[in-house]
């Protein structure tokens, strides 16, 4: 797992050099192992190593063909790459056995279309010296980010995050209608554009080709709605197929030279991971960590050892407070030039930083599951369960809340961004309305921004986060179960509840714990008076974009009622109204720069 950054066509020298050592500090913490850079002609390439599959120097990057025609710079974790080695052998001699050589010789000898052999969590730079040619792709959802700039002369600026981009573009402005969209809608990550102007991002499987001569970018490969939901014939044992594809992908997501960790929860999910994990390793103790809110109804240290089955011998609690959000939002912020999407993302992030305390490089997450196996309450309401038609797709809390922004002043004006779903033929090739709306959220309504929320947050402490869920022969499979194997009487997730079970976990409650986090009561306490001061000197008020009289109104009601309601909107503001500074200042910060 890395950090990658590249520059092509006609880049001054200085500013060349300048954007290596600029960028190289900024992705560090996504690569503490090794970095390096190399200048191409028209290509610059840059990665730092987070060594994971073949810790040895045989697997730092940039890597090169033996000719030195073909670079690479590579983010992520190929889990068939132990098969694709072995149908690559006779055409390659491989030096080391890290999963980074497999892409480039795969790439190399099978060319573009080795990207549909590839199945894992990927972006990639491939840099064809000879041809003068830039590839660059992520993975079938776009778990790993890829963020690209191109300027009025045509040359392209590519990067894991957003902050050597604005540190070399500091006149890079905000892109307002991504923000009022996101402010008004909740919907964050549903398009290419980001809440940079300028910057956009490559989605679910899409690869972009660059010359010289301009920039193509083509759209998703792989994960196509129509193509899925294969029958799977008759008299089929659908839990003993999902056990044996989700085992399978578990011990893929196993794969590496360091110890692996597991982000636990009171949930199915995580618990029906644990599980698999003693099945495939029953030797080796995995070690859990789980965030924790001291003397709340939340906390998720008590609801495990709760368990039947419990994971105290290897439990390790991150208590998280108020003053755990008002000391590391903002300094989480500044680094990665990323909205936190609420306290449970940042929660994830004290997760992982103790995780790589501890020494751990990579840990388990369920990401997914809820997308895939029907997981949100609102998948088991009626208005979903009886509908003919999928609805206009709108962004909903866990439990089906709809999501409210905080107010926008009256003469802010922006034109909303449609999520990227795919085109009507396509949704409606799917079999049923449960199925059209989980499709949304897991391509565009949900899933994308939760996976931003992921890279972020770990990469940020130097952990690579796994998603087996996400594994795509998994993916394809989940498509194909009846709906009455996911939502069934009310109750999400029937499959996976049962599968757990069926292999001794502990009895996870048929009800959902849809609010996982103290956040309301928090904001209605001293985390809504930290909110108040960021109201009373605010960028978002002063650029005429939130209502700040409405805003602290709204917030005083509040705090002020018996009702807990829902609390996005304050929470929302505080995040943004950090994310701005954030912007603000490191765009201040590269012009002082020398030049």
């Amino acid at each position: 797992m890395c950090g990658v950054f590249g520059l092509f066509g006609a880049y001054p020298s200085d500013f060349v050099d300048r954007a290596m050592a600029i960028s190289d500090a900024a992705l560090f913490h996504r690569g503490p192992d090794s970095g390096a850079s190399i200048r191409l002609g028209r290509a610059s390439l840059l990665s730092r190593r987070l060594a994971i599959v073949d810790r040895s120097s045989a697997g730092d990057q940039p890597m090169h063909s033996p000719d030195a025609r073909h670079w690479i710079a590579y983010n992520g974790m190929l889990y068939n790459h132990a098969a694709l080695r072995s149908a690559l052998k006779a055409h390659w001699t491989f030096r080391g056995g890290s999963d980074t050589e497999v892409v480039l010789a795969s790439l190399c000898c099978w060319g573009v279309e080795a990207l549909d052999r590839f199945e894992g969590m990927f972006a990639l730079l491939w840099w064809d010296d000879l041809a003068g040619k830039l590839v660059a792709a992520v993975d079938h959802l776009g778990i790993k980010p890829l963020l690209y700039r191109q300027d009025r002369e045509g040359r392209l600026c590519c990067s894991s995050e957003l902050g050597p981009i604005v540190d070399l573009h500091p006149d890079t402005g905000i892109d307002y209608d991504a923000l009022g969209t996101y402010l008004a809608t909740g919907l964050l990550d549903h398009s290419d554009r980001t809440l940079l102007g300028e910057t956009r991002q490559l989605r679910r499987g899409q690869i972009l080709e660059w010359t010289h001569g301009g920039l193509a970018v083509r759209g998703a490969r792989q994960l196509r709605a129509r193509s899925l939901g294969a029958a799977l014939g008759r008299d089929v044992n659908y839990e003993r197929l999902v056990e044996r594809e989700l085992a399978a992908s578990v011990s893929r997501h196993l794969d590496g030279d360091v110890p692996v960790g597991i982000a636990l929860s009171s949930g199915v999910d995580s618990n029906l991971l644990c599980r698999l994990v003693r099945q495939i390793r029953p030797d080796q103790q995995m070690q859990a960590i789980t965030h924790c809110y001291p003397d709340s109804p939340y906390d998720e240290g008590v609801r495990l050892l709760g368990f039947s089955d419990s994971h105290a011998e290897s439990l390790v609690r991150v208590d998280i407070s108020p003053g755990t959000v008002e000391s590391r939002l903002p300094q989480l912020t500044s680094r990665t030039l990323e909205p936190v999407g609420g306290l449970g993302v940042l929660a994830s992030s004290e997760t992982y930083r103790t995780a790589g305390e501890r020494g751990l490089r990579v840990m388990l997450t369920g990401e997914g599951a809820d997308e895939l196996f029907g997981g949100y309450a609102y998948y088991a309401q009626s208005a979903v369960a009886a509908s003919t038609e999928f609805s206009e797709p709108q962004v909903r809390a866990p439990d089906g809340t709809a999501l409210a922004g905080p107010p926008l002043v009256d003469g802010f004006t922006f034109a909303p961004i449609p999520p990227e779903l795919v085109d009507d033929v396509e949704l409606q090739s799917l079999p049923s309305p449960l199925r059209r709306a989980m499709w949304a959220d897991l391509v565009a309504l949900k899933l994308p921004k939760l996976l931003r929320f992921q890279d972020r947050m770990s990469m940020f402490h130097s952990v690579e986060a796994r998603a087996p869920f996400l594994d795509l022969p998994l993916v394809r499979m989940s498509f194909a179960l009846p709906d009455e194997e996911l939502v069934a009487g009310g109750v999400t997730k029937v499959m996976l509840r049962r599968l757990l079970r069926t292999l001794g976990g502990p009895r996870v409650p048929p009800k959902k714990f849809h609010v996982s986090s103290p956040q309301r009561e928090w904001i209605k306490g001293s985390l809504g008076d930290w909110i108040v001061g960021l109201s009373r000197e605010s960028r978002l008020v002063e650029l005429g974009v939130v209502d700040g009289g409405r805003f602290q109104r709204a917030l005083a009601e509040y705090r002020d009622s018996a009702d807990l309601g829902n609390s996005f909107f304050a929470w929302q503001f505080a995040a943004m109204e950090i994310w701005l500074r954030a912007v603000e200042s490191r765009r201040a910060d590269a012009r002082r720069r020398p030049r």
